[in-house]
């Protein structure tokens, strides 16, 4: 019975403190913590799980579509952070 309530099998690596801590509804911590941790269903990662899809980004059509491709390096993404003023963080 002890062995079902066992999460040890679960924790990752590093001081997520500071993301949990931030003031955001829970949704978008996960959605960081996911984002960083690289397990966002982008085509990379679901070719990498031998889920038979196309890699390249559905909007672009020009590049892999992976976390850094879709929020940092798509002109919309840039367009986003520069209209939110976060670019230069």
């Amino acid at each position: 019975m002890d062995n079902l309530l066992d999460t040890s099998h679960l924790k990752c690596e590093g001081d997520w403190s500071t993301l949990w801590s931030i003031r955001a509804p829970p949704k978008i911590k996960f959605f960081i913590w996911r984002l960083l941790r690289g397990c966002l269903p982008t085509r990379s990662n679901l070719r990498e799980k031998h889920i038979n899809c196309n890699i390249e980004c559905v909007c672009c059509e020009s590049n892999i579509e992976h976390e850094w491709h879709l929020f940092i390096s798509r002109d919309h993404a840039k367009q986003f952070w520069l209209h939110a003023d976060l670019w230069h963080h």
